[in-house]
C-alpha cells in the first residue's frame, strides 16, 4: 500500500511552515478570534494560497473560515478551486487511483475536496462526473470514511441532492442512513468491492 499521494511539502512549500505559524500564533484556534484578527487569518491564507496554488491544506482551512462565517459564495468559490487542484493532482489520464486511504493525514485534503467538489456538481447537476467521483472515492478507499458510499447510493437510487439532505436532514439521522444503504446497496453491482471488505474484515 503506497503510503500517501498527496504530498504536502511539496505542494506547500514555504507556505506549509506559513500555515504552522499561523496555527502556534492563534493556539490552533483559528477561528476563535476577534474580527480584526479572522481578517488577518483570512489574508494570510489567501496570501498562502496565491503563491503555493496547489497547497490543499490552506485551502480547506480558508474554507472552515468560510463555512464558520456563513459566507457561503466565498466557500463555493474555494470548493471550485480545490476541486479543480485534487482532480488535477491525482486524476491522470481519465483514471482515479486504485488507492487513496482517509488513514494518511497527507491525503484527506485531497479526499476532502473531491467529496466536496463531486457533490456541488450533483447539485448542478452534473450527475455523471459526480457518479464518477464518489465511485473513485470509494474504490480507492473501502473503509469509506468520508461516506461517499451514501451519496452514490443516492445517486444510483436516482435521487436529487435536496431529496437525500431532506431524507436524512444534512446527515443528522445517520442510524436511519445506514439502515437504508443497508437495505438499498446490495442490489447495485458499484459497491461490490465495499462488500467485499467488509466480508474480509469479518473473517
Amino acid at each position: 500500500m503506497k503510503e500517501y499521494i498527496y504530498d504536502e511539502e511539496k505542494y506547500g512549500g514555504k507556505g506549509l511552515q506559513q500555515l504552522i505559524n499561523l496555527y502556534e500564533t492563534y493556539d490552533y484556534e483559528l477561528f476563535n478570534q476577534p474580527p480584526d484578527k479572522l481578517e488577518e487569518i483570512e489574508n494570510i491564507l489567501i496570501q498562502i494560497i496565491d503563491e503555493y496554488p496547489q497547497f490543499l491544506t490552506a485551502y480547506q482551512e480558508l474554507y472552515s473560515l468560510y463555512e464558520e462565517q456563513e459566507r457561503f459564495a466565498e466557500q463555493d468559490l474555494i470548493t471550485f478551486r480545490g476541486y479543480a487542484i485534487a482532480k488535477s493532482l491525482v486524476i491522470k489520464n481519465g483514471k482515479f487511483p486504485e488507492e487513496m486511504h482517509w488513514m494518511f493525514q497527507e491525503n484527506r485534503p485531497v479526499i476532502r475536496f473531491l467529496y466536496l467538489g463531486a457533490e456541488m456538481q450533483w447539485v448542478l447537476g452534473n450527475v455523471e462526473e459526480a457518479k464518477y467521483i464518489f465511485e473513485g472515492l470509494l474504490n480507492s478507499n473501502p473503509y469509506d470514511n468520508i461516506g461517499a458510499r451514501f451519496v452514490l447510493l443516492a445517486i444510483n437510487e436516482e435521487m436529487s441532492a435536496d431529496e437525500f439532505d431532506d431524507k436524512f436532514q444534512d446527515g443528522e439521522l445517520f442510524e436511519e442512513q445506514m439502515k437504508w444503504f443497508d437495505k438499498k446497496a446490495p442490489k447495485h453491482k458499484i459497491f461490490n468491492k465495499f462488500f467485499d471488505m467488509l466480508k474480509t474484515m469479518e473473517e
